[in-house]
């Protein structure tokens, strides 16, 4: 799938301007369904009364209309190319398509100004393409039918009063990306069935969303972003998932824990600036292989779990305020790279990652209340393939010289050219003062 711009063809001409304007939310044009400017099966007769077709051969382009005129559909039993809806300024609510069994093509319903309700499609059994529902200011609920199993994508996107989505009990797959995003009241995801997203999963910008349940999802096979939203206290409802591509949990000012059960894996993840996340822990199943980065999550106390995990690419615990003790991957035996760093309560424990052996580049300073003590028997028992940069731990005020790590472009005194330095060194000049 393409991104969509204005001079895109894959929607009717008139109304390129209304889908142009969904690419600020990083969506993309309806695939496979380039639309003409008129059903090409019925015709203007559509809309005149003079016949209620069951069969439409081609798209079907709902555009200026009220509810009278959509009598003309109570028919309707299939659509061979897709269904537009949008730019219906008089639309208060869209009638129930009781008949209508097949969209061979997308279903898109955007910039419906005073759209409050969508009657639905009771009988609705094969979606083809993508379902869109996007820019529908007034829209409070929708539900699509009880009877779709698969679809292409799905785009549920700034619907400022959407309270609640669902009412497809029976849709296990998405071939590509599910994205909620900028809908400011949506309260509740229902889709207990999901269980397989081929593309990527984007939660984002949902700010009444308090809690999500995906009891079905196994898979998602592309990045899975959980951002912005502000009231999500909790992300125990993905319980089943077993795999996802790059992980973001990032921004979402009232999540308090995380919690992964079962045989959770990706490729990365990120966890950043959740303001009240308090606790990170996973079950010994997480077969966790990637990367783990933990920062700027200024409440986090405790991180445990991860038993089972024997190897990780990198782990980055970094300005975690209140984060005290680091519990977790007691089965831990080589990472490429361990940075823990300016976490001003992290005491420990003393036997911290005890079955580590190998790293590449370990890190570990700025860490206050951090002994030295408890640094020096990790050291011991760990092979460093460069130079381990440690320093400014509890009770220490390191300020080394000459550098340990000249020409590494890694500026270790206090400050650079272009900003803060590591501060472990008194000076650093290969690497603070000379780069262009």
């Amino acid at each position: 799938m393409s991104p969509c711009y204005a001079h895109d063809t894959c929607v009717p001409a008139r109304s390129a301007k209304s889908f142009a304007s969904w690419t600020f939310l990083g969506l993309v044009c309806l695939s496979g369904a380039c639309a003409t400017e008129e059903p090409c099966a019925q015709g203007p007769e559509v809309w005149t009364g003079a016949s209620r077709p069951a069969h439409i051969c081609g798209d079907l382009v709902i555009e200026g209309r009220t509810s009278e005129e959509l009598r003309s559909l109570a028919e309707l039993e299939t659509i061979d190319g897709s269904l537009f809806v949008f730019e219906n300024p008089a639309l208060s609510e869209l009638p129930e398509f009781s008949h209508l069994r097949r969209i061979g093509g997308s279903l898109a319903i955007s910039d419906n100004a005073a759209l409050v309700a969508i009657g639905g499609f009771p009988a609705l059994e094969e979606l083809a393409g993508e379902l869109y529902v996007a820019e529908n200011p007034q829209l409070l609920t929708f539900e699509l039918g009880g009877s779709i199993s698969a679809a292409e994508a799905l785009f549920i996107a700034a619907n400022s009063r959407l309270t609640v989505f669902g009412g497809m009990s029976r849709l296990t797959q998405i071939s590509g990306d599910v994205r909620f995003v900028g809908n400011d009241s949506l309260l509740e995801i229902d889709l207990p069935g999901l269980a397989e997203v081929g593309g990527s999963f984007t939660l984002a910008d949902n700010d009444a969303l308090d809690n999500v349940t995906f009891p079905s999802l196994r898979t998602i096979g592309g990045p899975w972003s959980v951002a912005d939203n502000k009231s999500l206290a909790s992300l125990t409802g993905f319980g089943s998932l077993e795999h996802a591509g790059a992980t973001r949990i990032e921004g979402n000012a009232s999540l308090a824990q995380i919690a992964w059960t079962g045989a959770f894996a990706s490729i990365s993840v990120r966890i950043e600036n959740n303001l009240a996340l308090r606790r990170i822990s996973a079950a010994e199943t997480v077969p966790l292989r990637g990367s783990l980065h933990v920062r700027y999550n200024p409440e986090l106390e405790l991180l445990d779990g991860f038993a089972g995990v024997k190897e990780l690419g990198s782990l980055v615990l970094e300005t975690n305020e209140r984060l005290r003790e680091v519990a977790a991957f007691r089965g831990l035996q080589t990472v490429s790279e361990l940075k823990v760093l300016a976490n001003p309560a992290l005491e420990g424990p003393p036997d911290w990652f005890p079955a580590l052996t190998e790293v590449e580049d370990l890190w570990i300073f700025g860490n206050a209340s951090l002994p030295a003590a408890t640094v020096d028997a990790l050291i011991a028992h760990v092979t460093s393939a460069n130079e381990p940069r440690v320093g400014d731990n509890q009770d220490q005020d390191t300020a080394l010289e000459p550098c340990p790590w000249p020409a590494d472009k890694i500026c270790d005194a206090d400050s650079g050219w272009y900003g803060p330095g590591t501060g472990l060194c008194a000076s650093d000049p290969e690497d603070c003062e000379n780069l262009p």
